[in-house]
């Protein structure tokens, strides 16, 4: 595992060059060094949002959980400067403290590590220990908010049992999938179904159509751009791609 995260975290460079991969010269590509649409739109979204560009709406997202190990979220953020916090040693347990109320800035939290961390979890038992440790402090965070749900299989881990354990009153959770909708109950997993079955009308799945995330969110941008225009990222990509 910590091999894999060192040619993740140095793709095309040293470890790969210097006869580390699968045979002498080799390269490695991982496909999770490129920013996507998705990565862009979601970071031109917040810009506006914590900016103030957005003032007419409550903050759209200031917490994002993520199941991946990888940076890009906060590349995406570093490229349009919107201050972000980040919290990624699951490991160790989460806090209260570490969602204080009212916060203004950007949230990242990693519920399976980082790949900046040697914390990736990714074998059953270091799953259920990570929910062991962290389902109680997600479920009382998660429980008074609307989940948007997009990205994500939910297989059996700390983030999908917190969901789980929500009251079903006091909260809405939107499953985004590519899948049609009359397609939605045999291509999810059962557990999925299960979850949002389980919220009596407030677990609700949302078809993204062909295009995916990376669609959606660039229609939910220009839904909600004060200027319907493009994001500055897209108009002037210099160092995006």
């Amino acid at each position: 595992m910590k091999e894999f995260l060192h040619y993740v975290l140095d793709p095309r460079g040293y470890y790969s060059s210097h006869g580390h991969g699968s045979g002498e010269g080799d390269y490695c590509t991982t496909g999770r060094t490129t920013l996507n649409g998705a990565h862009l739109f979601l970071a031109s979204l917040l810009e506006l949002q914590q900016s103030g560009q957005l003032w007419k709406l409550r903050p759209f997202c200031r917490t994002i959980f993520t199941t991946n190990f990888d940076p890009l979220l906060q590349d995406a953020l570093q490229l349009v400067n919107v201050l972000y916090s980040v919290t990624d040693r699951p490991e160790r347990g989460l806090d209260p403290s570490d969602f204080p109320p009212e916060d203004p800035v950007v949230h990242l939290v990693y519920t399976h590590g980082s790949i900046l961390r040697h914390n990736a979890a990714s074998t059953v038992a270091e799953l259920d220990a990570l929910r062991e440790k962290n389902l109680e402090v997600l479920k009382s965070y998660l429980e008074p908010r609307d989940a948007l749900v997009i990205g994500y299989g939910g297989w059996d881990d700390s983030l999908r049992s917190a969901l789980a354990r929500c009251s079903p009153t006091r909260h809405r959770v939107y499953w985004c999938g590519i899948e049609a909708v009359d397609a939605a109950e045999r291509n999810l997993a059962p557990e999925v179904l299960e979850l949002l079955r389980a919220l009596d009308g407030n677990g609700l799945y949302v078809s993204l159509g062909s295009e995916g995330a990376d669609g959606f969110m660039a229609r939910l941008y220009q839904s909600l751009d004060p200027e319907g225009g493009v994001p500055r990222l897209l108009r002037d990509p210099v160092g995006v791609f």
